[in-house]
Parts: C-alpha cells; sequence; structure tokens
C-alpha cells in the first residue's frame, strides 16, 4: 500500500530545482500543472505530459510507479570513453551505479567541479593512488563531477571535493573521509576500510594479518607477528 503527500507551488519559487535538479524548461507549468514525484530515496519521477483536467495520466503514472515501471530522472552528463586499467575512474549520474554501486569493488569516489582549485590540486593524487591499485581488482579510484551529475542521496555533499569510500555489499553505507588529502593519508584510509586486507599495491601483494591476535597484543608481540609472518613469507 502506497502513501502519498501532495504539495503544489508556483514554478517562480522552484526555478533552481526546476531548471538545475530536473532538467526542466521555460514551459513546465505553462498550460497545465507539472508533476513530479519523490520516492523514499530522494529518487525523481517526471510525468512527461501535463496533468490532465480528470487527473486520468496521474493515475497512470502512479500505478506504473507502484509497479515499478518508470525510470528515475538522473542528472547526467554523457559518459566518457572507458578508463584503462590504473587510471582514474570517471563515473556519471547515469553509470554511477555500474562503476561505484558495483558490489564485486571497493570504491573511493571523489565527487568534484572542474572548476574547483582544490579538486585540481586532489587530481594527481587521486591519479597516483589509482596507479598503485592497478594490479588490484578489488578497489577502483572513480571521480563524478557534482555540478552536472547526481549520485544517489546518500553520497551527500556541500562543496567540493567530498570523497566517500564504498566498500563491497555496503554501497549505502558510504564512509566519508575527512582527513588530509594526501596520497599517504588516502591510501592508510583506504587500507583500513578495505575489504580485503591482502591488497596488492604498486604491483606487491600485502601480507594478510591476523588483525584479531594483532589487536589483543601488546606492541612487542605486534612486532614479533609481523616480523614471524615476514620471516614464513620469505622461507615460502
Amino acid at each position: 500500500m502506497y502513501n502519498y503527500n501532495f504539495s503544489m507551488g508556483l514554478r517562480r519559487h522552484f526555478q533552481s530545482l526546476v531548471f538545475n535538479e530536473l532538467g526542466g524548461n521555460s514551459g513546465w507549468g505553462e498550460e497545465a500543472p507539472k508533476v513530479v514525484l519523490w520516492d523514499r530515496n530522494w529518487q525523481s519521477f517526471i510525468m512527461e505530459r501535463p496533468l490532465d483536467s480528470e487527473l486520468l495520466n496521474l493515475k497512470k503514472f502512479l500505478k506504473n510507479f507502484e509497479a515499478g515501471n518508470l525510470r528515475p530522472y538522473i542528472k547526467s552528463e554523457l559518459p566518457p570513453a572507458e578508463a584503462g586499467a590504473g587510471d582514474v575512474k570517471v563515473a556519471v549520474g547515469t553509470t554511477f551505479k555500474n562503476i561505484v554501486l558495483d558490489a564485486e569493488k571497493d570504491v573511493l569516489v571523489a565527487i568534484i567541479a572542474q572548476d574547483c582549485q582544490y579538486c585540481q590540486a586532489l587530481a594527481p593524487t587521486l591519479k597516483r593512488l589509482a596507479a598503485s591499485f592497478e594490479k588490484e581488482d578489488s578497489v577502483d579510484v572513480v571521480t563524478i563531477d557534482g555540478k552536472f551529475n547526481h549520485p544517489p542521496r546518500v553520497y551527500e555533499y556541500n562543496g567540493f571535493p567530498t570523497i566517500y569510500f564504498a566498500r563491497k555489499f555496503q554501497k549505502n553505507q558510504p564512509i566519508q573521509y575527512k582527513g588530509q588529502r594526501t596520497e599517504e593519508a588516502l591510501m592508510q584510509f583506504i587500507k583500513e576500510h578495505a575489504s580485503s586486507k591482502a591488497l596488492t599495491i604498486d604491483g606487491v601483494a600485502e601480507k594478510e594479518y591476523d588483525y584479531d591476535e594483532i589487536v589483543a597484543a601488546s606492541e612487542e608481540e605486534i612486532d614479533e607477528i609481523i616480523e614471524g609472518n615476514s620471516n614464513q613469507h620469505d622461507e615460502l
């Protein structure tokens, strides 16, 4: 059973929303009300034709929504060429699901703006990070221009750049990064939250340690655990 809340407003009160967020035009609302539906996840569904006087097309629109037959409106640029191995991937609104929400990947995603100086300064760092994970299939580094594309609402941003880490199977609970935007700090952030604790970085596979054992150990015991695992690895 679906419950709906209805509200009406003059176009001039919602110009930013209509033109910047919903791909609207100056013809919206000229002849009859324009209907936009938001679901509980704040996805937007736009009824293409103006509302008719008997509300018949509104009833049909709602039935199609309830049956899952409508596609949400997603603000998006055209997808760029596919990135090569070891490159930063570029997502747009319509490819965000396939690139960032891929359940087989951990993804560091930076929401940027092309004219943002901080984003421009971050770009070489992201490029080096992506190159470090060239041989690691489970981690991608991705950017999306937040001015011209909309990620899902859980990837909220109020400024640029905004960085999230989206773990496998936890895409609706991304972890926002709030530290220094250096290569070392971001690498540590990825390693801390990665699904795999044995990543291949710069072509070298890291040793997977028993972190439960390490947490319970003293500093001296930690050194022994790591050194012991390293020696075993060398002997193999």
